[in-house]
């Protein structure tokens, strides 16, 4: 299998990594005025932030490892199931608070044209984790089918043409330093 779509879907993940950091930082500096009108104060943990940076980590392995080096398709797969991992909280957490919203009082007073962005803010951040989430699902799956590919283990791994032979017989000897069978001549005395 080529690469290609680890590429394009490491690309996605970078992109999604970039959006998630300024949604977040976005969120983060609306929060800070109206931290008492909001109901759930999970925005201090940041989660469009660190979870950011795990797609962008993800997205960049995957990169890397385009060039079909098994180990690193297997890195791409563990790292993408940890950006799946945080997806998944950075949608919980910012769906919590979007859902929760904040108390009427913030519509009174002059920190109003506060509100409503930051909500609408919290809302983008959860979309962009759903779609990060599936993005990284799709991308472990391409980079262990690339992994598991026979381009890629044909150009890596030593396969052996005769690992699915039958058995030579008894008259056959296999010398452990070239891997060539040589006939042994035995004689009927």
């Amino acid at each position: 299998m080529k690469p290609v779509l680890v590429v394009i879907f490491s690309v996605f993940s970078i992109i999604f990594g970039f959006g998630s950091v300024g949604l977040q930082l976005a969120a983060l500096i609306l929060y800070t005025r109206i931290s008492n009108y909001v109901v759930l104060g999970y925005d201090v943990v940041a989660h469009g932030i660190w979870c950011g940076f795990i797609y962008i980590g993800a997205g960049s392995q995957g990169l890397y490892s385009s060039y079909n080096q098994p180990k690193a398709l297997f890195m791409t797969v563990v790292t993408a199931g940890v950006a799946v991992c945080g997806a998944i909280v950075a949608a919980t957490l910012s769906g919590l608070v979007a859902s929760s919203g904040f108390s009427y009082a913030c519509d009174s007073y002059h920190y109003s044209s506060s509100c409503l962005p930051w909500l609408d803010l919290e809302w983008a951040l959860m979309g962009i984790s759903i779609l990060a989430g599936i993005n990284n699902l799709i991308l472990m799956y391409y980079a262990n089918v690339a992994r598991h590919s026979d381009k890629c283990r044909g150009r890596n791994h030593h396969i052996r043409s005769d690992s699915h032979s039958e058995s030579p017989g008894p008259y056959v000897i296999h010398d452990r330093r070239h891997q060539q069978p040589q006939n042994v001549v035995t004689s009927d005395i």
